[in-house]
């Protein structure tokens, strides 16, 4: 595949935004380290720290590879530094180090490296947290990025589409996730799906969840997030063996050029049980709800309440979007990472606009027997949405298939 760069004027344009920002909230400059802001603001993730000032062309300190950074990266200041002390010597020489009012990003800026920053590179300095800044510029998505992400859902849906053919009778759910991981690798995927919240910044780009273990808990902000291999990743897939009769949840993170795509679908080899069924067609029902009200204006926190007030007419109400441990909200946004602005949650005053990106997924968690849900992802126009996932969301429940799960393709 032909490596894929971020144009200059992609990168101008969110710089010029996010100093717009600055100015207008009283920052002098922002430094940044972490590795989804700085693809962001200069199209690579070369180790190194940006120095974006209010007024004026932004420098990126690279550590390493300072060559790969100047050959991926449209900036013009690019520099190498061989340490922290060489660090300090070129940003005082690039008159940086006066800065009174220093910007960075306390939700994920060790404290190691925030005392550095505040003791050391700018010791007269005080220091904001510019996250909601950066979060707020990263939501609105240009026509370049919209098209990485819409790439991104084609990877998702052409490796939907072979499921049938790799969901047999016997098969674990860690070889199931596997098989569909080689899909999704060889359309390109980078292997992994960033997460700012997550622990290490980066989950699995599949969460094959199969019966009972599609209703397990874990340390993800999700409706659920299943046993994994053992308790040192405690999520994701197992080594349980799938059985008919079951739904087979398959939640694809899809990559492209480093942007995201999200969508659940659920599978089964055979008919699944009567509940099962009912709880899926409420789910799918609950969405073209949500897809009815989803236009540029609308409060992020109102398509929340919709899903809960549509919920408690339903007898499924308590196990919506988990069970012993619900999650409050019903989507998200996606771009560079899986949980960017904005979220569609409880009380969220966020107002969509368009040019945001967002995955919905109305799921159901029912103990013993497993998840239900589909997940979609949307972008927001100037006089609606565009649904950028397109695989049909209905399991069709007729008979069992010789070594196929039971599949009603998108037409």
């Amino acid at each position: 595949m032909t490596q894929l760069f971020t144009p200059k004027t992609e990168i101008q344009n969110r710089i010029n935004r996010f100093q717009e920002l600055m100015e207008e909230k009283g920052g002098d400059l922002a430094i940044i380290r972490h590795s989804a802001d700085l693809y962001y603001f200069t199209g690579t993730v070369q180790d190194g720290h940006l120095i974006i000032p209010v007024k004026g062309d932004p420098c990126f300190y690279v550590w390493r590879s300072s060559r790969r950074a100047e050959e991926e990266s449209p900036l013009n200041n690019i520099k190498r530094i061989k340490n922290f002390t060489h660090l300090i010597e070129l940003v005082k020489k690039d008159g940086f180090a006066e800065a009174q009012e220093v910007w960075t990003t306390f939700d994920v800026i060790p404290h190691s490296l925030f005392s550095f920053y505040s003791k050391k590179l700018f010791s007269n300095a005080n220091f904001s947290d510019c996250t909601h800044y950066i979060r707020t510029v990263r939501a609105i998505k240009s026509p370049w990025e919209i098209e990485q992400i819409r790439m991104a859902c084609r990877v998702i849906d052409a490796a939907m589409s072979e499921i049938p053919a790799l969901l047999t009778p016997g098969i674990d759910e860690l070889e199931f996730a596997a098989c569909i991981e080689a899909i999704l690798r060889k359309n390109g995927h980078q292997g992994f799906l960033r997460m700012r919240v997550a622990q290490g910044n980066a989950l699995s780009m599949s969460q094959i969840l199969t019966g009972a273990n599609g209703a397990i808990s874990s340390f993800t902000l999700t409706p659920a997030g299943g046993p994994g291999v053992s308790p040192s990743f405690g999520m994701g897939s197992g080594h349980r063996i799938i059985g008919p009769g079951e739904p087979v949840s398959v939640d694809l993170g899809g990559c492209f050029n480093g942007y995201l795509g999200d969508e659940t679908r659920i599978f089964s080899i055979g008919a699944l049980p009567d509940t099962l069924e009912r709880g899926l067609d409420t789910m799918i029902e609950l969405m073209e709800r949500l897809e009815a009200e989803l236009c540029p204006g609308v409060v992020a926190g109102v398509l929340y309440q919709i899903s809960i007030d549509f919920m408690k007419s339903s007898p499924f109400f308590e196990n919506f979007m988990g069970c012993d441990e619900k999650v409050q909200f019903i989507g998200h946004g996606l771009g560079i990472e899986i949980d960017e602005y904005p979220f569609i949650s409880r009380d969220n005053q966020m107002i969509l606009k368009p040019g945001m990106v967002l995955a919905l997924e109305p799921k159901l968690v029912l103990p013993g027997l497993g998840l239900v849900g589909v997940e979609d992802t949307f972008v927001v126009t100037e006089d609606g949405f565009e649904r950028l996932t397109e695989t049909q969301r209905k399991v069709t429940s007729q008979g069992i298939g010789k070594g196929h799960a039971v599949y009603e393709a998108h037409q």
